[in-house]
Formats: C-alpha cells, structure tokens, sequence
C-alpha cells in the first residue's frame, strides 16, 4: 500500500503551475505529472470553449479513503463551479493509472 495519498486532505491549488509543482515535490514520475495535467487541461479546455475568457482554475487535491487512491478536482475561481476531476491510483513506483470513472 502506498501512503502517499493517505496525507492529502483537500490541498488547494490556484492554477496548474502550483498544481504540477505540487505533484513534482511529492515525488511523481514525469510521466504521471504530465498524464493528470494533460487530462485535467483537456477539461478545462472544454469548459472554456473555443473562444471563452482565460481564467486560473483553483485545484483540490484530496485522498480517496485509506488506500493509494487519489482525486484532483478543478474548480471555476468565481463561481466554484466544479468542471472536472481526475481520479487515479498511485503505484509504489509513483506512477499514477488513471480511474475510468
């Protein structure tokens, strides 16, 4: 079982160079950091729309119960609208597999 996640408890974030940083300092592999950030971009891309105002999304980053499992929710900065989230599990080797919920 991999305690990293076990830790979180809704860690906030304003915008993806925090969040990214946030993931390098705690160990992940590039490749992980890269795969949440890339799904995480693509949901904000879709909320924002082709011609839609650029805006810093707030992240939360919180543990799923007591295992290896984690959720980053993506959050509208004014209206705290949630757009979107990424839940994934941690290996021991701090890569990520992504849930397909």
């Amino acid at each position: 079982m991999n305690a990293v996640a076990c830790k979180w408890k809704n860690e906030t974030f304003e915008g993806f160079w925090f969040l990214t940083n946030f993931l390098r300092e705690e160990g992940f592999q590039e490749k992980a950091v890269k795969t949440i950030t890339e799904d995480l971009t693509k949901q904000y891309e879709i909320y924002r729309g082709v011609l839609g105002k650029l805006f810093t999304p707030h992240f939360v980053v919180s543990s799923l119960g007591s295992g290896s499992g984690a959720n980053i929710d993506i959050f509208h900065p004014i209206t705290q609208e949630k757009i979107g989230y990424v839940s994934f599990v941690i290996n021991e080797d701090k890569n990520i597999e992504i849930c397909p919920f």
